[in-house]
């Protein structure tokens, strides 16, 4: 059974996010897990738990999916990932705050803490987002072919909502490859999926060119594969951080480790900036 984990602080991000997540969910008959993390404050802590059991108490009443409600009383990307795993979790969801404009538009030290170690798919929504359909997913790569075994869960995906899938990779002048990206039917018949096309974009600012893309597209989600970064080296300044606040769409992040995609995804020096 799919389950989706939500982690929220109550904020207007966070149930946004509650919102976006309960429409895939409703699309997919998930489990839902609401997740809050108050602190040690045994009195907040049980405010935090009536009102994560009364949300979870509406979603099964207006909706009939199942969801729990989980309070922590520890804080941080860490235990959201341990009780994740512990609930055997698909996918987290999150929001993301407008204030977050104010640190230049960069990803926040959670989140990027979460997509650094995460071994499930990251989906970040902006504040503002709107719940629409999942009509149009937009995956960001790199010169070559998407590996088969990706792009067959990203088929599955959205086969689920009938959704197209454009593979999008951005040609800069520091590009020694030849993109292979137009071979659609070679994309088709290695996912199996109709509804999928590929397109080369060239630009000298590949979180620019793919901003401006995402819009002009009207895309549902970006989807965004993170190559195998050293914990020395600071996401912020690449490609996920920008994107994350330029764009009111959904990010996904998924970890290439885990889906061992080959050579699709932003490459290193891209992602890092």
């Amino acid at each position: 059974m799919y389950t989706i984990f939500i982690a929220t602080d109550f904020s207007k991000a966070a149930e946004n996010a509650t919102k976006y997540a309960i429409g895939i969910a409703k699309k997919m008959q998930a489990n839902l897990v609401l997740f809050n993390a108050c602190g040690s404050d045994k009195a907040e802590q049980k405010v935090h738990e009536r009102a994560i059991n009364a949300e979870c108490k509406r979603i099964t009443a207006e909706t009939h999916l199942n969801c729990m409600g989980i309070v922590s009383s520890d804080k941080g990307s860490d235990e959201i990932l341990n009780a994740a795993k512990k609930n055997k979790a698909s996918i987290i969801i999150l929001g993301i705050t407008d204030a977050s404009r104010l640190k230049k538009g960069l990803l926040g030290s959670m989140i990027q803490k979460l997509i650094k170690t995460a071994k499930m798919p990251i989906l970040a929504i902006p504040e503002n987002a709107e719940s629409n359909a999942i009509t149009k997913l937009i995956v960001a790569t790199g010169p070559t072919l998407p590996d088969t075994g990706l792009l067959e869960k990203l088929a599955n995906l959205a086969s689920i909502f009938n959704a197209q899938i454009q593979i999008v990779h951005v040609s800069t002048p520091k590009d020694n490859a030849i993109s292979s990206l137009t071979k659609t039917e070679e994309l088709i018949k290695a996912s199996g999926y109709k509804n999928i096309s590929a397109i080369t974009l060239n630009g000298n600012d590949v979180a620019k060119e793919l901003e401006d893309h995402v819009k002009s597209q009207k895309a549902s989600m970006l989807i965004i594969v993170r190559k195998n970064l050293s914990f020395l080296h600071n996401i912020l300044s690449g490609i996920a951080g920008k994107m994350t606040f330029i764009s009111q769409v959904p990010l996904m992040v998924l970890n290439e480790e885990v889906y061992s995609i080959g050579s699709l995804g932003i490459k290193e020096e891209e992602l890092l900036g």
